[in-house]
């Protein structure tokens, strides 16, 4: 996530705290460890699901052949200069 993604969450978290304070609902200390508690868990989300993708990737991508891998790419590269298909090796 960006760091505005971020910094608007945190944002969004310290105004409802403020509401609450301010209407006697919870106490600043207790603001201040939700508001942490609650990014710091948003952090935690973000790490396993990270984590999760890697493996997800790592173990479910099939290796390509090495006859295939070995194989010259079939596209054909112009030359800047000309624009006309290029002659000889790369």
């Amino acid at each position: 996530m960006s760091d505005n993604a971020w910094m608007t969450i945190r944002y969004a978290l310290i105004a409802i705290g403020t509401f609450l304070v301010a209407n006697g609902k919870i106490t600043e200390v207790q603001s201040v460890i939700l508001t942490n508690g609650i990014i710091e868990l948003a952090g935690l989300a973000v790490v396993l699901g990270t984590t999760a993708w890697g493996w997800y990737v790592r173990y479910n991508t099939a290796t390509v052949p090495k006859a295939q891998a070995e194989q010259s790419m079939s596209v054909t590269e112009l030359s800047a200069a000309t624009g006309q298909p290029k002659v000889g090796p790369p």
